[in-house]
């Protein structure tokens, strides 16, 4: 098997190094072995269908190998692309987070301190702003009554707890 398959190699330097010294020290003929080649390399018939099972083997390994290594160089790379594209859209959102928080604190701050100078024109100004949010997605019926209170009644301005 080592014969037939990667030591090939190693059988013929060796071959080599045994012949010159052979010729060196038993016939001192003075020749000099240059190269051996071990050109065809044959299994015995005995064990010739096992030893092609076994390269057949080797060769799937290798072939899996070389598979596994390619899925790895594709798979790898995109995975590490998508993680990163992760993180980046996370970073986004949280700075896009932070900046909107600390907008709608400013904001929060502006209306207390506006609060704290009046707080009835700030309440009925609140209640209007909403009401333009609000109305605008709403049927609205405005009902004359003998008062002739009008829009505002609708509204309820003037009670705003929802009493009566």
């Amino acid at each position: 098997d080592h014969a037939l398959t990667e030591g090939k190699e190693e059988i013929q330097i060796e071959i080599k190094e045994k012949m010159q010294q052979l010729f060196d020290e038993t016939y001192k003929c003075g020749l000099t072995v240059s190269d051996v080649f071990l050109q065809q390399v044959v299994p015995p018939k005995e064990v010739d269908a096992a030893f092609k099972d076994v390269i057949s083997a080797k060769e799937d390994k290798e072939r899996l190998i070389n598979e596994a290594h390619g899925y790895q160089n594709e798979v790898i790379p995109t995975a590490r692309g998508e993680a990163e594209k992760m993180i980046k859209g996370a970073q986004g959102y949280k700075v896009e987070r932070i900046r909107r928080a600390q907008g709608d604190a400013d904001r929060f701050n502006v209306i207390y301190t506006e609060y704290k100078k009046s707080p009835e024109i700030t309440e009925t100004r609140l209640y209007l702003e909403t009401m333009e949010k609000i109305l605008p997605r709403m049927q609205k019926y405005i009902v004359e009554t003998d008062e002739g209170g009008g829009l505002l009644n609708i509204l309820n301005l003037d009670k705003k707890d929802g009493s009566e």
